[in-house]
């Protein structure tokens, strides 16, 4: 959804002495951890993980920025304006005619199986306690026991942030906490300053450059890794882009050419990231800017059937997941 502001001129006809305002994006993160736990004919517990980070973008209301419509009088002879706004009113396009879906989860490594060894019965059970393997037979589908973990993540956060388990999922963690120990521990995400790595900006603009400019926000990677209380057991280590403040910068509007036509467009996508940027003039004269082409390229997303095919991949995964937990556990039910 977005909203439209068209001036079309010519004649007596000019834009009007306004000004516009627009929000920069900032990001929100969410980590949702997928556990499924089955048991081997030998007593032990198999775990498998699926980690999904959820990336909400929105407008960041306390970085509103101005835009002045006579700008481009200056700029343009004889304009034809189109100012597109996405609904929560950050800047979408200015006389643009396409945009793009910025990549936001640009890495990961899945960790697939991790082993629990029960032996004997537990020292914390208590009378009417059932075994951890009864249990998950008992309250898990064709074997499998899924728990469910979310947390919205302090970014930029410092150290360790538990990832809580929710809905039903909390009665079976506290049950085999209990019972197993250490062995089952807490889920929790690190992400600290150090994580963060702000990406070069797309626009470079000379030190002696006067033009108007627009303001934009550029993608910061951050760093994520998943663990539990068990050592050594890592879940899953990636990468996201997120819009944060403090990765701000400036994007020129062009100056009047000496003589013929001038085209100016820019468009962001829905992460805050520029996806289009093109200036083009039938002057012969050069606006004194560069663009970092490779940083363009990095963040230029994938098309909507890319992304519905990302969706039906992640789908396969679950699945493929699900039948791996059961044939580790038990290979003569593995079809």
């Amino acid at each position: 959804m977005f909203f439209i502001i068209c001036f079309i001129l010519s004649g007596c006809t000019k834009i009007p002495d306004v000004s516009t305002q627009y929000y920069l994006t900032k990001s929100t993160l969410r980590l949702d951890v997928s556990r499924a736990l089955t048991c081997s004919s030998g007593g032990q517990i198999e775990i498998t993980d699926a980690v999904s980070p959820v990336i909400v973008n929105s407008a960041d209301l306390g970085a509103r920025r101005e835009f002045d419509l006579q700008k481009l009088k200056s700029t343009f002879t004889d304009p034809s304006v189109t100012v597109k706004f996405y609904d929560d009113g950050r800047l979408q396009s200015i006389n643009a005619t396409q945009t793009g879906t910025a990549k936001q989860i640009i890495e990961s490594s899945l960790s697939l199986v991790n082993t629990i060894g029960l032996t004997g019965t537990p020292k914390s059970a208590l009378p009417g306690d059932i075994p951890p393997c009864d249990y998950i037979e008992k309250h898990g589908s064709k074997g499998i026991l899924t728990l469910q973990y979310s947390e919205s993540m302090n970014v930029p956060g410092a150290g360790k942030q538990v990832l809580k388990p929710v809905g039903v999922s909390k009665i079976y963690h506290n049950y085999l906490s209990r019972l197993i120990g250490e062995e089952f521990g807490s889920v929790h995400a690190h992400i600290d300053r150090s994580d963060l790595t702000r990406l070069s900006h797309p626009v470079e603009i000379g030190s002696e450059d006067k033009s108007d400019y627009l303001w934009a926000r550029q993608l910061t990677k951050v760093r994520i890794r998943i663990h539990t209380d068990k050592k050594d057991e890592k879940i899953w280590n990636g990468s996201v882009l997120m819009a944060l403040p403090g990765n701000d910068y400036k994007i020129p509007i062009p100056r009047r050419p000496a003589f013929g036509k001038q085209e100016f467009q820019v468009a962001f996508s829905e992460s805050g990231s520029l996806s289009t940027l093109k200036y083009a003039s039938e002057s012969g004269t050069a606006d004194a800017i560069s663009i970092t082409e490779s940083t363009v390229g990095e963040l230029q997303g994938p098309s909507a059937a890319d992304q519905a095919n990302a969706l039906k991949a992640e789908a396969d995964l679950i699945k493929q997941r699900e039948r791996l937990a059961i044939c580790r556990a038990n290979p003569s039910e593995c079809n």
